[in-house]
């Protein structure tokens, strides 16, 4: 038995948090156990689902402070361990995780980035650039590898001169493809919110918070309303920025046309009755709500900071500029409503054959965890 300590910030529904639940369900739990080690002092969506296929939440307050989370670590760790792999996906302080994983006796430690928050390093304040500095140096010396969603991901977290480095490799996060395989009735999807099933469904899938651009989203709804097309928008997710997003469709009067539906756990289903996914996000590491809109055969129109590893059926992948203006993204829009063919079966076959099925990625971690330990058995 390889056991498993992932570090996140808390298992609530977001990209990684339910990749590493796929991942779980899907994993041979024979072979390989998972428990997870949470920052947060509450419970988290997916909290009983680890408990009941095998897996432990253990909760370790502290974090940023690295003198509280080592205290706590260190306890976490010699009461549920050992473990013979701790895999951080906590971005840079993975530098700070590993470090005390490497004093406390862990055999393998991973770092794994999911995002790409850095790019622009020169608006840092001096604490903050330390801050980066500091652990990026921790990373390269007590990480055994490290692990990218994404190129760019990859390179915000190890550097620009990553791809020459033995130690670090993208590993594309997969998603629960047989999810997508069912077809769905848009019509019954809209009864069952309470929506007008005659009307353009646009979606969005994503945390609020600053990163989604929601607010750009919402001007660009304004724009398509003034323009008297007629569309219900659902907005999937939750987040501190909820009560803002939700004052400004007030105050542009879209209290008709926009649904917040929270987190759901039917998101295949809702992406596959969209009739248009909008993504523009200021920053991502990959994207996986686009994984899953592509997946379903959903039209996308997306910011052009996304990577393009994440375009996986190019014919059904709008990529845009914010710079552009609500202005071109709506006559972008308008074009997809005009010209919308889409063979949804040859989406979802086409992202089945890819890196971003979930058993491929489950096969690479699996394979890269065993090879790992077996060198360090050497």
């Amino acid at each position: 038995m390889i056991k498993v300590l992932h570090i996140v910030t808390l298992m609530n529904r977001g990209g990684l948090e339910t990749w590493l639940m796929d991942s779980l369900r899907k994993i041979d739990r024979s072979k390989i156990q998972f428990d997870f080690l949470v920052q947060r002092d509450c419970e988290g969506i997916f909290d009983n689902e680890i408990h009941s296929l095998g897996g432990k939440v253990i909760r370790c307050i502290g974090a940023p402070n690295p003198f509280a989370f080592s205290w706590n670590y260190k306890k976490a760790l010699l009461g549920h361990g050992p473990y013979d792999i701790v895999h951080s996906h906590v971005h840079h302080f993975s530098g700070i995780v590993n470090f005390l994983s490497k004093l406390y006796g862990v055999p393998v430690t991973i770092s794994h980035c999911h995002n790409e928050i850095y790019k622009d390093r020169a608006s840092l304040s001096p604490s903050k650039y330390a801050y980066i500095k500091l652990t990026e140096y921790l990373i390269r010396r007590f990480s055994d590898y490290g692990l990218g969603c994404s190129m760019p991901a990859a390179s915000d977290l190890f550097g620009s001169d990553w791809e020459q480095l033995d130690n670090v490799k993208v590993l594309h996060c997969g998603i629960d493809i047989d999810s997508y395989r069912k077809e769905v009735d848009k019509s019954s999807v809209c009864r069952s919110l309470n929506l007008e099933d005659n009307k353009l469904l646009i979606g969005h899938v994503g945390s609020f918070e600053y990163q989604k651009n929601h607010e750009y989203l919402i001007d660009t709804l304004e724009e398509l309303k003034k323009r008297g097309l007629d569309f219900n928008a659902i907005l999937i997710g939750n987040g501190d920025l909820v009560p803002l997003i939700k004052d400004k469709v007030r105050g542009l009067g879209l209290e008709a046309n926009v649904t917040f539906l929270g987190d759901r756990d039917d998101v295949p289903r809702l992406l596959k009755a969209m009739d248009i996914f909008i993504f523009p996000s200021h920053f991502e590491g990959l994207g996986l709500a686009l994984i899953e809109a592509q997946a379903a055969g959903t039209s996308c129109v997306i910011s052009d900071s996304i990577p393009e590893e994440a375009t996986v059926i190019a014919p059904l992948v709008t990529r845009l500029s914010l710079d552009s203006g609500v202005t071109v993204w709506c006559d972008k829009i308008y074009d997809i409503v005009n010209k919308r063919n889409v063979d949804r079966h040859k989406c979802y076959e086409g992202v089945k054959e890819s890196t971003f099925n979930i058993d491929n990625s489950v096969q690479s971690l699996s394979t890269l965890y065993r090879s790992l330990l077996k060198r360090q058995e050497l």
